[in-house]
């Protein structure tokens, strides 16, 4: 049998031919949910997946529409400034929220995670408020959403490296 060019026997071509649909179950065994014992997403996941894209999506659009009225106004702080920093920050913070319950993961995970949105949603919702303290509340928690997100970063890298460092050079741990 002639096939692209290629002399190739039709026993030989089966086996090929059978050897590629083995090894194209066995892909899709490893693909497919089903086959793998794995648990449907629930439809409480699903649509907090589209939630969170719809969310960013919007936040997205906020943002384009920030850059647009900031040229317009040839980057001069306005309220239209104001309101669409406001908005996107909003929206992105709340879209990461929602993305934290999309999928299992470590509590750890989905409590930095959630800090870090809610920090964004806050800081986007006291461009709206007055002076004052419940101002000065907002921005301290916002502060303290940052400080612990961050902090709890720094000590998993930390943590992360001393482990990998003393497995390569076991006296460094000592």
């Amino acid at each position: 049998m002639r096939w692209r060019g290629l002399n190739i026997s039709t026993a030989a071509f089966d086996s090929r031919l059978k050897s590629a649909q083995k090894e194209s179950a066995a892909r899709d065994a490893v693909i497919n949910p089903a086959a793998m014992n794995v648990r449907p997403v629930s439809p409480k996941r699903k649509t907090l997946a589209w939630l969170s894209l719809v969310l960013l999506g919007a936040a997205v659009a906020s943002a384009l529409a920030l850059w647009g009225g900031d040229v317009r106004a040839r980057f001069e702080i306005t309220s239209w400034h104001r309101n669409a920093e406001s908005l996107a920050m909003m929206l992105v913070g709340l879209a990461y929220v929602t993305c934290q319950f999309i999928q299992d993961q470590p509590r750890e995970k989905t409590v930095k995670g959630t800090l870090l949105g809610a920090a964004f949603f806050l800081w986007g919702l006291e461009q709206f408020l007055p002076e004052g303290s419940l101002l000065t509340f907002i921005d301290s928690l916002i502060i303290t959403f940052f400080v612990i997100d961050l902090g709890l970063v720094i000590i998993e890298r930390r943590n992360a490296g001393k482990g990998a460092r003393s497995d390569s050079h076991p006296e460094a741990g000592s």
